[in-house]
C-alpha cells in the first residue's frame, strides 16, 4: 500500500527509527529491512546522520536490502552503500537466489553479508542439488570475504547439514 501511494521511503524510516530505538544493542547485529529505493534516496543520509541513540553501536546494524523492488540505478545504489560503510553500518543483500539479486548483482554492491532465500534450506540434508549450490555460493563468499546466512532452517537434521558445509 506504501508503494501504491508514494510513501514507502516515509514507511522504511519510521520502522528503521522504530527497530532502532526498541532494539537494546547487544554483541549480535541487528538486521533491518530496507528498500533499495530509501537507501537512495536523498534525504535518507541526513536521516541517518539525526539517529542519535546508535551513534556507538552502528557496527551492529546491517541494513538489510530487501529483493522485492526493482533496482534501477546499480551506481547510485553502490555510492549509498559505500555511504553506509563510512557511517559504520553493514550492508546486507536478501533472498539471493530469487529473482532480482543475481550473483552479478553481489558482486557489483559487495554486501558484507549474503542471505539465501530459505528454497536453499528446505530439505537441505537429503538434496544434493541444494548442497552443491550452497557449496558454490561459499565459495563464491570466500573470495569476497562475505558472510553466507541460510535462511528459514527449521530441522535439527538440515541445521547440521549447513555447519557441515560452513555456512555462517
Amino acid at each position: 500500500m506504501a508503494m501504491k501511494q508514494n510513501r514507502l521511503y516515509e514507511l522504511d524510516i519510521f520502522l528503521i527509527n522504530h527497530a532502532l530505538t526498541s532494539f537494546h544493542m547487544q554483541s549480535i547485529p541487528l538486521f533491518i529491512n530496507v528498500y533499495p529505493s530509501t537507501i537512495v534516496h536523498p534525504a535518507f543520509p541526513d536521516f541517518l546522520r539525526k539517529l542519535k541513540p546508535i551513534r556507538s553501536s552502528r557496527q551492529h546494524i546491517v541494513l538489510e536490502i530487501n529483493e522485492p523492488e526493482k533496482i534501477s540505478d546499480i551506481g547510485l545504489l553502490k555510492k549509498a552503500i559505500r555511504f553506509l560503510r563510512t557511517g559504520g553500518f553493514s550492508v546486507a543483500l536478501d533472498d539471493i537466489g530469487k529473482v532480482e539479486f543475481s550473483l552479478h548483482t553481489v558482486t557489483e554492491l559487495e554486501p558484507d553479508f549474503m542471505k539465501l532465500d530459505r528454497y536453499y534450506s528446505a530439505e537441505l540434508s537429503i538434496f544434493v542439488k541444494k548442497t552443491k549450490r550452497i557449496q558454490m555460493f561459499l565459495n563464491f563468499c570466500k573470495q569476497k570475504n562475505i558472510y553466507l546466512v541460510l535462511k528459514g532452517i527449521e530441522e535439527p537434521k538440515d541445521l547440521a547439514m549447513a555447519r557441515k558445509l560452513g555456512v555462517h
